[in-house]
């Protein structure tokens, strides 16, 4: 199981870049959902995004509402991982 059930992070941080942090996390945990959030709009390449492994890329200005479709998918997949553990015991 996850640490987490979900992460988000901006791709513009000090020290290390939010696509570092990205590949670090899928290099312990490839199945948690993980959103990068970037105000650098087009500038995100697929290849880069591949590379992540992100499951989703958010563009600023974002609106709540998108923020909000991603929580529910992370709700669905969590629901559906606990009915799953449950039916295999």
């Amino acid at each position: 199981a996850s640490a987490f059930d979900a992460i988000f992070t901006d791709l513009g941080m000090q020290g290390m870049s939010g696509w570092e942090l990205a590949r670090a996390v899928r290099e312990r945990d490839c199945g948690v959902p993980l959103a990068v959030i970037t105000g650098w709009g087009e500038a995100v390449s697929s290849g880069e995004r591949s590379a992540a492994r992100a499951d989703w890329v958010v563009t600023k200005p974002f609106d709540a509402s998108q923020i909000l479709g991603i929580a529910r998918e992370v709700a669905r997949r969590c629901e559906s991982r606990a009915q799953g553990a449950v039916a295999a015991a």
